[in-house]
């Protein structure tokens, strides 16, 4: 067996039973849905109401580990109400918190600089080709962009 294998097999059994429970009630992984989102926040709510000091080892790594699974879910899924405005407004958003330059966007979308400035102006509409550039990138739905 390899090393990795048999140090994460310790972990998870050096986590317990109450680990090994939530595990099967829900697993670790990425959030698809709302309705996996739901399924989360019911698993994390108890764990999350009781005291701190109250919970095992294995309670405190899989409630650390859903409350990440479960922010990056809001965060994508729910944008800010700063980014609620029309598309060019929210693109210009998303850049700034990204740190994307205007020429980092022409390269993405495969246009020149002048076409980006119209863009972000509001004078260009984003087209659907765009939208689904933007959407890999920004990890969004292509409807936001449009």
């Amino acid at each position: 067996m390899r090393k990795g294998l048999r140090s994460a097999r310790e972990f998870v059994h050096g986590r317990g039973k109450d680990y090994l429970a939530l595990i099967r009630e829900f697993p670790l992984r990425e959030i698809r849905s709302e309705k996996e989102n739901d399924a989360a926040i019911a698993v994390a709510t108890p764990l999350m109401l009781r005291e701190e000091k109250s919970l095992s080892p294995g309670e405190t790594d899989y409630l650390g580990a859903l409350s990440i699974l479960i922010r990056d879910w809001e965060k994508n899924a729910c944008p800010s109400t700063a980014d609620q405005g029309p598309p060019n407004e929210r693109l210009r958003h998303l850049m700034e918190n990204s740190g994307m330059t205007q020429a980092d966007l022409a390269s993405l979308l495969g246009v020149r600089q002048p076409a980006v400035s119209l863009l972000l102006s509001g004078k260009r509409r984003i087209t659907a080709d765009h939208a689904r550039k933007l959407a890999l990138r920004f990890k969004l739905s292509p409807g936001y962009f449009l």
